[in-house]
């Protein structure tokens, strides 16, 4: 699979959804996905020309391409919302059920980091 963008693509071309990836199911992505209680597989735009080959000691896999390539990994014992991903969620975080709620839960968590700091 080729998850580059195409170069005579035009931008809302770039940033299409092009392949499904898959949602680890004990991960905090699936905890994002039950609580907004949207599936497991979803498709997603590819915009990336590498990929992860070996993770870091406290890194795990959040969601998988169909091909296996490493699409979003997180840091469970961060302590604050850390995880990584390989599509562009921004575009189309308004309507895309996936990346919208990633950013709800992102903003979720920037609220009450804030909330713990001031006190």
């Amino acid at each position: 699979m080729d998850h580059r963008e195409t170069a005579s693509d035009t931008l809302e071309g770039f940033y299409r959804d092009v392949h499904e990836v898959d949602v680890s199911p004990d991960g905090l992505l699936a905890g994002i996905c039950r609580n907004s209680r949207i599936g497991l597989r979803h498709m997603v735009n590819s915009l990336h020309q590498q990929g992860i080959d070996r993770l870091a000691e406290g890194v795990v896999v959040e969601a998988l391409a169909e091909d296996a390539t490493v699409e979003a990994v997180s840091v469970p014992d961060a302590g604050v919302f850390c995880m990584a991903l390989q599509w562009h969620p921004e575009w189309g975080h308004d309507t895309h059920p996936l990346n919208k709620a990633i950013f709800d839960n992102f903003a979720e968590a920037a609220r009450k980091r804030r909330r713990e700091r001031s006190l």
